[in-house]
């Protein structure tokens, strides 16, 4: 099992969604903006994929080896 903790986001000194939401990185480029990026989110009832852009502070993907 993972835990992924809904820890939100940071935009420049800012912090969103703690504890309500989770955004976690994928590693993959989104492909029609070279500023953007794969992401997962998700709160108590939802989960979605999206992209975002990086200068975002979302929470980087756990991998398995």
């Amino acid at each position: 099992s993972i835990f992924m903790p809904a820890a939100g986001y940071r935009s420049d000194s800012s912090l969103g969604d703690a504890s309500s939401r989770g955004y976690y990185w994928s590693s993959s480029l989104y492909t029609g903006s070279p500023r953007n990026a794969w992401l997962v989110s998700f709160d108590s009832s939802d989960v979605s994929r999206d992209y975002g852009s990086q200068y975002l502070g979302f929470t980087v993907r756990p991998v398995c080896q």
